[in-house]
C-alpha cells in the first residue's frame, strides 16, 4: 500500500479534481475514475435523447439513482422539471443536456469532456415555491410549484 489516497475532503480543490478527471496516476498505476464517479442518466423518450443514453451510459457506466454522485438530464425543459421532481429528495447534483426544442433550463447537447464539465459547472440552488390549497370538498393538498 502506498502512501498516497484520494479523498474528497476539505483539502481544497485538489482532492476533487483527483476524482473528476478521467484517469489518475495512483500509486505507480492510472485508475480509470469513471468506475469512481458514479453517474445516473434519464432519457426522454426523444430519438436523440434515447441515442444519447446509449452512447453515455457506454462511456460512463449508468450507475443506480441512489448509489449516484450526478444525474445526468438528457431531453428538453419539461424533461428536466420531471427528472427534478424525482430527485429532490435526494439532493443529488442534476446536470441537464439539451435534447429538446427549447432547452432554456439545459446546458448544450455536447458529449464530449463530459466528467469536466460536471467538474466546471456552476451549481444552481432551486428553492421552489410550496403551495398548498384547500379543495372545495375541503380536502388539503400540498405540492411543489414547478
Amino acid at each position: 500500500m502506498c502512501g498516497h489516497h484520494i479523498s474528497s475532503s476539505a483539502r481544497g480543490r485538489e482532492s476533487v479534481k483527483l476524482l473528476i478527471n478521467t484517469k489518475v496516476f495512483f500509486c505507480g498505476i492510472w485508475i480509470d475514475m469513471t468506475s469512481i464517479m458514479k453517474i445516473h442518466f434519464v432519457a426522454s423518450p426523444s430519438d436523440s435523447a434515447q441515442l444519447a443514453l446509449e452512447r453515455l451510459s457506454q462511456k460512463y457506466g449508468n450507475a443506480p439513482l441512489q448509489n449516484a454522485d450526478f444525474v445526468v438530464c438528457l431531453g428538453g425543459d419539461g424533461f428536466m422539471l420531471e427528472a427534478l421532481h424525482k430527485v429532490l429528495d435526494s439532493r443529488t447534483a442534476i446536470y441537464g443536456m439539451n435534447y429538446g426544442t427549447v432547452g432554456f433550463l439545459m446546458n448544450a447537447a455536447n458529449e464530449v469532456d463530459l466528467l469536466r464539465r460536471l467538474e466546471n459547472a456552476q451549481p444552481s440552488v432551486l428553492h421552489p415555491l410550496h403551495m398548498t390549497a384547500t379543495t372545495s370538498t375541503g380536502i388539503v393538498r400540498s405540492a411543489l410549484a414547478f
